[in-house]
C-alpha cells in the first residue's frame, strides 16, 4: 500500500484503541522516513486528526526527533505492542466496575 494511503487510512480511522491506533500511525509514518517534509507532514495530520490520541503523539514526537525516523518508528510500533499497561489496568479493575472518561466530543 501506498504510504499516503495508509496514512488517510490512519488517519482516518475510528474505534480503534490508542494503542492500535499508534501501531497502525507507526506504519504509516515509516513511509515517510525517507521524505522530512512529508513526514512532518504526517504526523502533523494525524495529530491533527486524533487531538487526544496520547501515543499518536508521543510517536510523533519520537519519530520527527529520531535520526533515522524509519527504525524509530517500527521500534516505537513493538513498545505499544508490547506495553502491559492495558493489560494491567484491566485485570485491576472488577468485573462489573463502571470507568468514566472525560473529553470533548469531536
Amino acid at each position: 500500500m501506498h504510504p499516503i494511503e495508509r496514512l488517510r487510512y490512519v488517519a482516518r480511522a475510528r474505534g480503534a484503541g490508542p494503542t492500535a491506533l499508534g501501531r497502525e500511525a507507526a506504519g504509516a509514518l515509516a513511509g515517510f522516513a525517507d521524505d522530512p517534509p512529508a513526514l512532518v507532514t504526517a504526523c502533523r495530520r494525524l495529530v491533527d486528526r486524533h487531538p487526544t490520541d496520547g501515543p499518536v503523539w508521543w510517536l510523533a514526537a519520537r519519530v520527527l526527533a529520531a535520526a533515522d525516523p524509519g527504525s524509530e518508528a517500527w521500534r516505537a510500533a513493538e513498545e505499544l505492542a508490547d506495553d502491559p499497561t492495558p493489560g494491567e489496568l484491566a485485570a485491576g479493575l472488577p468485573g462489573d466496575a463502571t470507568v468514566l472518561l472525560v473529553g470533548w466530543p469531536e
